[in-house]
């Protein structure tokens, strides 16, 4: 073969991948930030390229996302030297796409790597390896992470995560024993790099130990000699979680329950039952969102029927769905010892990429963001069941299909960014797909309310109500619309109700004075 052939040969399925990661994003309009990259404003390590870097060094074993604060402070800088806003929503999302579709060529080369190492004696042609990677880096479950600029954590987490799997694959084949050191430092480096643009990077360890736990398998070692080998990197995967728990105040040791953040606006803590029974939930609906991504069901929330301090009824059933999972992932091992490895690694990455969000109460409320680095998942199942066709021209066959799926993907994806142009069309599409939740209808009230809409606002506060009896926030935002609206005896009904709630709130103190004074 030619050097001219060999060229193209490397170049052209590095190419297809980009333009499946990069094209479904070109109708991307955004003119402002909003979601929870409103807060950046608000960060000074934003806006301070030398402040964040000193942040990050001073917090460098800490958990945390100061690698992708100052990425977004370097952004900041750039967008200053070419006259515009610091914040120029456009040049935010410019970067996340590079990003993205660096980490779906990394994607590529990490199926290339496992499929040469797991089925030597079957190796893909490029075209099924690229069919692969094009599932992953069109997928429409990466827009609200692509799109939202502070989501550039979720991107670059699961970049080093992918990053680190490759270099521990090349340590792990290294016999020279300089070229091995150099490959191990450079995996550490890869798990801070990613530890340090996401606290819940610190996954990346763990899907690490579950890579070594299915090569051994599928080198014929049975999970009784591996034991040994694995229970050191287990146990110190086991500290990692706790160290991110006590760094987020997550964990009441006394009660051995989670501790909610403060960020959620709810006092009672989270069993350690009920978490793990929502997330048996949460587990089966990202699982889905995966492999059957349908338009009709993804948007920014979905909704979960389990909430902080309320009796479940569906209990049984979501005990039901985590012996579903046990099943799941005792199959996933069995299918690595069995000569299935691909598949069996995707399926219990997804599981490991998952398993820190056991540590973070989330309740009622399942986002699409945190699937960003399991999302491979999906490449790898795929890729094993083209490379289980005994034909080659058959595999090619449903390579081909695969390329049609990423078409029909990105066609996903491209609509979807019609949705995420503002915070109003965003909330709606939630509330359309699931009406009645607290969050979207509080969030959607919000943003009618910013654009001046307070007769539509009104509607969407009092369903946030009805909502969460609990919360005193949509009660006072309520009452501010009404009173806006120049409905002051009903304002003043809402401003004691959120007094009731929540007896200390000065602003519905002063807001209830203001609505017994005469217009």
């Amino acid at each position: 073969m030619s050097a001219h052939r060999q060229s193209r040969f490397t170049v052209w399925p590095i190419l297809l991948v980009l333009a499946a990661a990069i094209l479904p994003y070109l109708n991307t309009g955004r003119t402002v930030l909003f979601l929870d990259s409103l807060m950046l404003d608000s960060i000074p390590e934003a806006k301070d390229v030398a402040l964040a870097f000193e942040r990050l060094i001073v917090t460098a074993v800490y958990p945390g996302q100061e690698l992708t604060i100052l990425t977004i402070a370097i952004n900041h800088r750039i967008n200053l030297a070419l006259g515009l806003d610091g914040f120029h929503a456009p040049s935010f999302v410019f970067v996340n796409v590079g990003l993205h579709a660096i980490h779906a060529v990394l994607v590529y080369y990490l199926l290339r790597s496992l499929l040469g190492r797991l089925r030597p004696t079957r190796n893909g042609p490029p075209f099924v390896l690229v069919a692969a990677a094009m599932l992953y880096a069109s997928h429409p479950i990466h827009v609200s992470s692509v799109i939202d600029a502070i989501q550039r954590r979720s991107i670059l987490a699961g970049l080093f995560q992918t990053a680190a799997m490759l270099a521990y694959l090349r340590c792990r084949d290294e016999k020279d024993t300089g070229n091995r050191a150099r490959w191990i430092i450079a995996t550490l480096a890869f798990l801070w790099l990613g530890m340090k643009s996401r606290s819940t990077g610190l996954a990346a360890p763990l899907v690490l130990v579950t890579l070594e736990i299915v090569l051994q398998l599928a080198e014929g070692r049975s999970l009784r000699r591996m034991l040994p080998r694995v229970t050191v990197p287990i146990l110190m995967c086991a500290a990692l979680a706790f160290m991110f728990a006590w760094k987020m105040e997550l964990l009441n040791v006394t009660s051995l329950s989670m501790r909610s953040p403060q960020t959620m606006n709810v006092e009672a803590d989270w069993g350690g039952r009920q978490q793990a029974m929502f997330q048996a939930q949460a587990y089966a609906t990202y699982g889905s969102l995966l492999f059957f991504p349908s338009p009709r069901r993804l948007c920014i929330d979905h909704a979960a029927s389990l909430k902080l301090g309320t009796p479940d009824k569906s209990n049984v059933g979501k005990w039901f769905v985590g012996g579903v999972h046990l099943i799941i992932i005792a199959t996933a091992v069995f299918a690595a010892h069995s000569g299935l490895a691909v598949g069996a690694f995707g399926i219990l990455l997804f599981y490991a990429t998952q398993l820190l969000w056991l540590l973070l109460p989330h309740p009622g409320q399942v986002v699409e963001y945190r699937l960003y680095a399991a999302a491979i998942a999906t490449s790898l199942v795929v890729l094993e069941l083209i490379m289980q066709i005994p034909r080659e021209g058959y595999r090619n066959v449903a390579a081909a299909l695969c390329i049609i799926a990423t078409m029909f993907l990105a066609t996903i994806t491209w609509q979807r960014n019609e949705i995420f142009q503002s915070p109003v069309t965003i909330w709606q599409d939630v509330v359309d797909k699931y009406p009645g939740q607290f969050r979207s209808e509080y969030n959607l009230a919000n943003a009618l309310f910013r654009d001046g809409h307070y007769e539509k606002a009104v509607q969407h506060y009092r369903n946030a109500c009805a909502a969460d009896f609990l919360d005193h926030r949509p009660h006072y935002n309520l009452a501010n619309t009404l009173f806006k609206l120049g409905m002051r005896d009903e304002a003043a009904r809402e401003y004691g109700e959120t007094l009731h709630r929540k007896p200390d709130h000065a602003g519905a103190k002063q807001g209830l004075a203001d609505c017994k004074l005469q217009p």
